[in-house]
């Protein structure tokens, strides 16, 4: 509709038309809807919800709290390599939309935990060599859809009030950031967001 109006404006300059028809016609806003995230209660009702004495809980305990402390999206989350982990220094390397990479940090009880799980926990499960960090039960590489069981199933055994899904997960990461004071800017780049304007519909949601 802006198209069409700056249109019959250059038709008026020209001469061809007297008067512009969508002058006074309203163009309907698409409002973009607000993320769901969580709160930081809820985050640890998550992550005590896990049986870490088992295996396989432990690698869903240590793969949710990943996906929090780095902000992953799902596939980022999958597609996590042994080699784009540094635990001597703390960061993942991710590799995000567009090819895109990013450095995200993590603090030192994640380090202990994913240390725990790569060193202990992954090698009792892994039938083959390969390099993908999270794994089912049969060894292979975690699908996506895998994941988002995982997640669903925590988020039930938290009594969380919706269901969990894991880009909850990043949206809480976000959130939470900037409820503590961390530039925009910051967690543009913490995100892997290539414009602003995508990080700051987190501004609205933190206020």
């Amino acid at each position: 509709h802006a198209s069409l109006r700056s249109f019959y404006r250059f038709l008026i300059l020209k001469g061809v038309v007297k008067s512009n028809p969508f002058t006074h016609v309203k163009s309907k806003r698409t409002q973009r809807a607000l993320p769901t995230f969580l709160m930081v209660d809820e985050i640890i009702a998550i992550l005590s919800s896990f049986d870490r004495n088992q295996p396989l809980q432990f690698r869903d305990y240590t793969m949710i709290q990943l996906m929090y402390a780095c902000g992953l999206r799902l596939s980022e989350c999958t597609g996590l390599k042994l080699q784009d982990i540094d635990l001597a220094q703390r960061y993942v390397r991710v590799l995000g939309k567009g090819n895109r990479q990013r450095i995200v940090p993590f603090y030192q009880e994640m380090s202990d935990d994913l240390k725990t799980y790569i060193d202990h926990i992954r090698p009792t499960l892994i039938k083959k060599d390969h390099e993908h960090v999270f794994v089912n039960a049969k060894g292979d590489k975690l699908s996506p859809r895998g994941v988002q069981l995982i997640v669903e199933k925590a988020g039930i055994r938290a009594n969380l009030k919706q269901p969990l899904h894991p880009h909850m997960l990043r949206h809480s990461f976000a959130t939470h950031l900037l409820d503590n004071g961390a530039d925009l800017k910051v967690v543009q780049e913490l995100l892997g967001h290539q414009n602003l304007s995508t990080t700051q519909i987190y501004t609205h949601v933190s206020i």
